[in-house]
């Protein structure tokens, strides 16, 4: 997920106790009492919860950096940022050097249908304005951003690609949708989309009788998020703050995604046999509502826990256990 908090899940008591959280810093628009947040917080993640049940937690996982770009740089190549020249997000948007192998390139080598759903951000990218009478007070609506051919996904060890090369993208009608190389049309909510795409990831991995590897980047919860989701997830929220209730439901809308991928799985006889890896790309900002990064101290972007701590899970050989 994207600047999900490790407070956003319960993986240790001390990020949900109110007494340490009553006084965090918050951002107005996100006040609400910190027993509605935590209540909020766990209502948002029950899928979630249950894969920390039934796999591995890891409480002491950290990122390789405070920011999206540089962390998902380590993801794909397995080394520090610094070592393949990604400081920040604005190195990543430079491309990753075309010189590192990716991981997806090691699966596809040994017979994997690869693909990756959603947030890219490892492109050396252009930005095309959309006309102004379209534009909002949300960036992500204002441009068009295309990756550079050498470094679309297809050239980094992918088979298939549906998403967008920026650093985030519209919740509702984004202009920088593409499915491999083309644009396509934005339909309906993001999440909703991507999880769609995800569905048909596994379905064309199991037509091909192959092994797949999935990377899923969601764009939720990032910000901005001032529209509310679609309904069957809103609903579930009234905190008396319709911007946490719009934050919460869209962290519930990846919630139920995944549940519907699994279900997919366990439908096409795949889910014995795939390991699961969830997990964050950094803490969550400071403009949303609590338990953001639980008691510890700092947000996305610093090097304190709060900025790098993060919630991780395996699910492996459907054993419980917490390291």
């Amino acid at each position: 997920m994207d600047d999900l908090g490790y407070g956003q899940l319960p993986f240790d008591k001390g990020s949900f106790d109110p007494k340490t959280m009553e006084n965090r810093e918050v951002v107005d628009t996100y006040k609400i009492g910190i027993d509605k947040a935590i209540e909020a917080a766990q209502k948002s993640t029950p899928t979630l919860l249950s894969l920390m049940d039934e796999g591995v937690r890891f409480t002491n996982g950290y990122v390789a950096h405070g920011v999206s770009g540089p962390s998902r740089a380590a993801i794909m190549t397995g080394r520090a940022p610094a070592r393949v020249g990604v400081y920040s997000n604005t190195d990543a948007q430079d491309g990753i050097p075309l010189t590192e192998t990716f991981l997806p390139e090691l699966f596809q080598n040994h017979g994997y249908y690869t693909a990756a759903v959603g947030k890219w951000h490892l492109s050396k990218i252009s930005n095309v304005p959309v006309p102004e009478d379209k534009q909002t007070r949300d960036y992500h609506d204002n441009f068009t951003t295309f990756s550079a051919e050498e470094w679309q996904p297809q050239n980094r060890g992918f088979d298939y690609f549906m998403g967008f090369h920026a650093a985030g993208t519209a919740y509702y009608n984004s202009p920088s949708l593409f499915k491999n190389r083309e644009r396509v049309p934005a339909k309906g909510y993001i999440s909703d989309q991507l999880t769609d795409e995800a569905i048909g990831v596994v379905d064309r991995a199991k037509t091909l009788d192959q092994p797949f590897m999935l990377y899923l980047a969601y764009n939720a919860p990032h910000l901005p998020n001032d529209n509310p989701a679609p309904d069957q997830y809103q609903k579930q929220f009234n905190t008396g703050s319709q911007t946490a209730d719009n934050y919460y439901a869209s962290v519930y809308s990846v919630d139920q995604g995944v549940k519907r991928i699994l279900e997919q799985l366990k439908k096409n006889g795949q889910y014995d046999n795939t390991i699961i890896l969830f997990t964050s790309d950094n803490g969550a900002v400071i403009d949303g509502p609590l338990p953001l990064n639980g008691a510890q101290k700092g947000y996305k972007s610093q090097t304190y826990p709060g900025g790098t701590h993060h919630p991780n899970v395996y699910v492996v050989e459907r054993k419980t256990s917490t390291r």
